[in-house]
């Protein structure tokens, strides 16, 4: 399988159905950014003349009604950054884990469901204005967000001053988290004193 090297991605063949292929965008740090999945033989045989003649996949279509984005600018620190991020999402996990047991007091029905919860306090720090104009899902005439792009595709967006800027978000969220553990634990009647 063949593959396409950009300043800041690369495309790689990838095999999907017998003869037609698909196509993974692959950010600097590895991580599979987009697909553009054709529905022709046709369709894959234009994607693969286009990347031979150097074009940007930034803003196709991926097959299944989706705009592609592709970061516009590297910067060194990124790859340090979503490693520092990882590491607190993986903590985060552990943490509403934790939390959720506290909260079900043994009830294993009432965990099942509190591990199903989404946590909305993502979207404050995505769904702000100023980032929504500045990666392009803003929609001018009517002045307000699109909404188009989910909270990991704008996290795929990120330059390296708004990655640190959400890395801390997380950290201040992560910091609320372990003191409303801390108060569950407090309130635990199960859990023996020291």
């Amino acid at each position: 399988m063949r593959a396409w090297t950009r300043k800041l991605y690369t495309v790689q063949e990838v095999g999907f159905d017998y003869d037609l292929h698909a196509f993974d965008i692959i950010n600097k740090i590895g991580d599979v950014i987009a697909n553009i999945v054709p529905s022709t033989i046709e369709d894959m045989d234009y994607i693969i003349e286009c990347l031979n003649g150097g074009e940007d996949v930034d803003g196709w279509e991926d097959g299944m009604g989706n705009t592609i984005r592709v970061p516009k600018s590297e910067k060194n620190n990124l790859g340090k950054l979503h490693g520092e991020l990882n590491q607190l999402k993986e903590k985060y996990d552990a943490l509403k884990r934790n939390i959720n047991i506290e909260k079900a007091g043994g009830d294993l029905a009432r965990l099942c469901n509190l591990n199903t919860e989404f946590d909305e306090t993502f979207d404050v720090f995505f769904d702000q204005d100023q980032l929504r104009k500045k990666y392009d899902s803003w929609d001018t005439e009517e002045d307000c967000p699109l909404i188009t792009l989910s909270n990991d595709e704008m996290l795929s967006l990120l330059d390296e001053q708004d990655l640190q800027s959400y890395i801390n978000f997380f950290k201040s969220y992560f910091d609320e988290l372990e003191a409303e553990l801390d108060n569950l634990k407090s309130d635990n009647p199960y859990e023996p004193s020291l």
